[in-house]
This record gives structure tokens, sequence and C-alpha cells, in this order.
């Protein structure tokens, strides 16, 4: 759990753990081929999905947390900020660098109002995208 304990972060916990069991069991190729229609493969999904928990939750981070060079903002571009950056077909580095992100969120930093729409904007997101992984993968949604 990250941050103060709070239980906010528990269906984000719960999505996370699903979706990590889930991309675990697929073959690598599977992970890295893109759908033909351009659209990203299941890698970088996950990837955009670890820039976006930063950027959802950026106010709740320690001072000077960076953006990890293996997410994928929205366009897929680079930012100068860093994020984009480094390329990876590795599954486990980003799994890692998400869940460093996680670990440091602090929901203590800001009024609870605020945390819950943090947390409410990022499952939200989280969600579509696990939606897209499970299209993308020809699995029914859960």
């Amino acid at each position: 759990m990250a941050g103060n304990g709070d239980d906010l972060l528990n269906p984000i916990d719960e999505a996370r753990r699903s979706l990590y069991g889930r991309l675990r069991a697929l073959p690598p190729e599977a992970l890295t081929e893109r759908p033909a229609s351009g659209d990203w493969s299941v890698q970088e999904s996950v990837r955009h999905l670890l820039y976006a928990e930063r950027k959802h939750f950026g106010r709740l981070l320690p001072k000077g947390f960076a953006w990890s060079p293996l997410g994928l903002p929205t366009g897929g571009g680079p930012r100068r900020s860093g994020a984009g950056t480094a390329s990876t077909d590795d599954l486990e580095e980003v799994l890692a660098a998400w869940d460093e992100v996680h670990a440091a969120i602090r929901l203590d930093a800001v009024e609870r109002e605020q945390a819950v729409r943090a947390v409410e904007r990022n499952l939200l997101h989280l969600r579509s995208h696990v939606r897209y992984i499970e299209r993308a993968l020809g699995q029914p949604g859960t």
C-alpha cells in the first residue's frame, strides 16, 4: 500500500494486481505486437499507465520525484521532462518503474477530497486501458 495506508488506493491496487497477473501469463511477443490498426501495443499501453499514474498523482508524490523515462506520454512522443525517452520490451522493468511511482504516493499530502479526485481520475484511466488491453489481446472484459 502506498502513502499513509489510506484505503483509497485499494481499488487501484486490486486493478494493478489483476492486470499484472494477466500480463505475466502472456508470451513476450503478445506484449510487443502492435495491432493491425497501428494502435499501441500492450507494452506501450502499460508504459502509458506508468506515465499516467505519475501525472495523476504528481502533487501527491515527494518533491523531486522524477518522471520515469519508461513512461509513455499521450501521443507517444518523448517529453522534455524525460518521460518517454527510454524504451524497453521488458515487462518487468516497466512494472518495477510503475511500482516505484505507486509506492511513493502520499495521500496525506493533500485534503481527502483532493486525494479522492486523484484516485478516481487515475482509476477511470487505468480501467479504460485495461479494457483496451483486453480487446487488443482478444480477451473478454472483466
